[in-house]
């Protein structure tokens, strides 16, 4: 199974996956105003519908029946790792590391010799050693442009 790779943000996704939606309602709605032959009913635009589930499925009726659906590849985070199933997309948080569900899975995030349900998505940085918040760096102004 192939590793789930961002080329695009989520909401460049959201809004490519609405727009081709929207244009094949458009289409869809324009080939029901053409008759059909002799003798049979076209399909009203009025029938044809598209639901979200507000995370990643989008799904096609017509007449109430259920013709087609799709879910966008898009990671969504789900917090700090707990118990339960995560889908493949998932991200969670997890020992200071985020990490992304290469598929859909139950296990705990970690690293797997050859492979696993979780990919490393964003390594835990480095604990300041040297810092006293008592007594910050002095630093004088920043200048901006």
């Amino acid at each position: 199974m192939s590793e789930l790779t961002p080329k695009y943000t989520i909401w460049e996704g959201l809004n490519v996956a609405i727009h081709l939606g929207m244009r094949a309602l458009e289409e869809i709605r324009a080939l029901a105003r053409i008759p059909g032959p002799a003798g049979r009913d076209g399909v009203s635009a009025d029938q044809i519908s598209m639901d979200y589930d507000g995370e990643r499925t989008y799904t096609f009726k017509y007449a109430g029946e259920v013709r087609g659906s799709f879910k966008m590849p898009v990671v969504i985070d789900r917090g700090v790792w707990q118990e339960g199933t995560f889908e493949r997309g998932d991200g969670v948080t997890w020992g200071g590391h985020y990490w992304i569900a290469k598929q859909d899975t139950t296990d705990k995030p970690e690293i797997v010799q050859g492979g696993g349900p979780w990919r490393l998505a964003v390594k835990r940085g480095r604990d300041g050693k040297d810092f006293d918040p008592k007594d910050p760096p002095k630093r004088g102004p920043i200048k901006v442009g």
